[in-house]
């Protein structure tokens, strides 16, 4: 079964590989027989950066799908949706074997004489050094690519630095155990992967063929492709090719403002298309199939088999994901839904929202770690995308607007996708989770659905938005700003243009306060008399803990005993370094555990259903 894309090709969704480093891999195909021999395999960057240019890269994918030419995309092992933590050793050796995997079987499942590989920063890093290794790789497209791992560590270095200074604060040190890590971001690199990454240097690895080699070298909005990569590409003997790369700062913006470089698409397309159709590249003498470290040939030697569900141990238990796609009204929405794979299934479905564009991994991956763990301990959890985010259908245009992340149709959405999930087979009592927008969604599904017994909100931004609320907030970050500390683009738009229309006078300020006030005491009263059980996690200087520390909320938390109430001490909104994400998650686990409380010991594990040996939806196609 297939699902159409929005040009009408159909996506397919696989893991390739095992536990624990399963590479999940999405497949665009023409809506007609290819008119291309070129196949096109998209290969992250690290971290922040996958993050902001996902949305790029898929789009990228439907471009090249259009012009003929079958893609996909990968997470890699320990990133994204893919298995794996990037904790575990050998990353650098699992992200080349990931690529060399995808290749082979983009190859054999399109028939395409040809594959590229396009990498940007790490992602092409490990490809080039997939193709060393004999990956079945032909060609290259190289954005923001040094010839050097110690460069991109260097980098990597200085966008640690820098965020943490954008935050007004050095931020804690790691804790016991994670003390050579390196958080950059939000996102995880221990010693042994960033030593790994400064020891690989393209230029000593031997690229096979080279006279069949075709790289395309894109600078980076006027910087130009690093002069030692394109020596020695040229030396090589390879064919090299520049082109300016305009447009990737737009790309790694924050998610909601990232846009994608249409004229790269363009470009490379343009370059593709110029591929000589040949017959696959041999492979050279001497070289037998099979896995190898770096430098080594490690092309397997049978094509991988694709599987529509990934199966995991965590924390000792079986737990089993399976992407899947939902239809909500004239939307197509993404979410990958982890669950027990042995044991009994609590009566309960997790499902967690992101927010500001990001895609259903939550911030800093929390929310596939979560889903993970949750599932293990028996509770269905699905992590979605909503319109115009991940791979859901929508255009992401208007999302530029934070107002547009809390409108009823998002709600609505919302909403519906409990009802889809009820459809399904799963548990009909829910928990709903998020961050911020996500967050926001979460506690207006518990206050419109009964069956919502709990509701895990990090930095909720109200309890019901208004352009005043909204604006008054802002005010009080402009003073944050003033005083040295970190606000977004947007923060700094809506002082400047929203707030002097919408608080014209402090009358209507205050009329607008107490209305708020009366407001957040009616919405908890209603989720006490239910007995939902809620979690609000702050960081500091957020305007809704402002506010209930004002109104004297905080003061009566026992007229609300269902409520829990964290104060997290940092301004990081999104929670990145190591030991607040900490925090988060085991407040997070926390609230789990005081919902499943809730429940009747008749409902609870005991008369649990067991989870089927098949997956409850039809997972193995989707529409991205």
């Amino acid at each position: 079964m297939t699902a159409p894309g929005p040009s009408g090709d159909p996506v397919r969704a696989v893991y390739l590989g095992t536990d624990p480093d399963a590479t999940l891999a999405l497949l665009h195909l023409p809506a007609s027989a290819p008119s291309s021999d070129v196949g096109v395999l998209l290969c992250p960057p690290f971290g922040w950066d996958d993050v902001c240019s996902y949305r790029s890269r898929r789009a990228w994918s439907y471009a090249l799908a259009e012009a003929g030419h079958p893609s996909a995309r990968i997470d890699l092992p320990g990133t994204g949706d893919s298995g794996g933590s990037p904790r575990t050793p050998g990353r650098v050796t699992a992200w080349t074997d990931a690529v060399s995997m995808a290749a082979r079987w983009l190859r054999d499942q399109t028939g395409c004489g040809r594959i590229a590989a396009i990498g940007i920063g790490l992602g092409g890093l490990v490809a080039y050094a997939a193709l060393a290794r004999d990956a079945e790789i032909n060609d290259l497209i190289l954005w923001a690519v040094p010839s050097r791992g110690r460069a991109l560590v260097r980098e990597l270095r200085a966008s640690a630095l820098i965020g943490r200074e954008k935050q007004g604060e050095r931020g804690p040190s790691p804790p016991a155990g994670d003390d050579e890590a390196l958080e950059v971001n939000g996102f995880v690199m221990t010693r042994e992967t960033l030593g790994a990454l400064e020891e690989l240097d393209l230029a000593q690895l031997v690229l096979p063929d080279p006279a069949q080699r075709r790289v395309l070298l894109l600078g980076r909005d006027g910087l130009a492709p690093e002069s030692r990569l394109r020596e020695h590409l040229e030396r090589a003997g390879a064919t090299v090719s520049i082109a300016h790369g305009r447009g990737y700062g737009q790309m790694m913006q924050e998610p909601r403002f990232a846009k994608p470089p249409l004229e790269v698409f363009a470009q490379t397309i343009s370059w593709l298309g110029g591929t000589p159709r040949l017959a696959r590249t041999p492979r050279l003498a001497g070289t037998p199939p099979g896995s190898a470290r770096l430098g080594e040939p490690a092309s397997p030697s049978a094509a991988p088999r694709p599987a529509t569900t990934l199966e995991l141990l965590i924390e000792g238990r079986a737990v089993r994901e399976t992407p899947l796609s939902l239809r909500v009204g004239a939307q197509q929405l993404f979410g990958i839904l982890s669950e027990p794979a042995a044991g009994s299934l609590e009566p309960v479905t997790a499902i967690l929202f992101s927010a500001g564009g990001v895609r259903r991994i939550g911030p800093n991956r929390i929310w596939v770690e979560v889903a993970r763990s949750w599932a293990a301990r028996g509770v269905s959890t699905l992590r979605v995308d909503l319109t115009a985010m991940g791979d859901a259908d929508g255009d992401e245009r208007p999302f530029v607007s934070n107002a547009a992340y809390y409108t009823p149709d998002l709600i609505e959405q919302a909403l519906s996708v409990l009802e889809a999930v009820a459809a399904r087979d799963l548990p009909s009592r829910f928990i709903l989770g998020g961050l911020c927008s996500g967050a926001y969604l979460a506690f207006r599904g518990a206050l419109v659905d009964e069956r919502v017994i709990g509701a895990v909100m990090v930095n909720l931004g109200a309890f019901a938005w208004s352009e005043e609320g909204a604006a008054e907030r802002a005010l009080r970050n402009a003073t944050a700003v003033r005083r040295g500390r970190f606000a977004d683009t947007w923060t700094v738009q809506n002082v400047r243009e929203t707030a002097p229309r919408v608080l014209r006078t402090s009358l209507r300020r205050r009329k607008g306060r107490i209305r708020r006030a009366q407001e957040t005491v009616m919405y908890l009263d209603r989720l006490h008399d239910r007995g939902t059980e809620l979690l609000l996690q702050f960081s500091a200087d957020e305007g809704l803990y402002e506010d209930l520390v004002r109104d004297g909320h905080l003061a009566q938390l026992d007229r609300w005993p269902n409520l829990r109430v964290e104060l997290i001490p940092s301004v990081d909104h999104t929670f990145r370094a190591l030991p607040l994400q900490a925090q988060v998650r085991r407040g997070v686990d926390d609230a789990l555990a005081r919902a499943l409380e809730r429940i009747p010991a008749s409902e609870s594990t005991e008369g649990g259903r067991e989870p089927s040996a098949e997956p409850v939806t039809e997972p193995d196609v989707n529409r991205a």
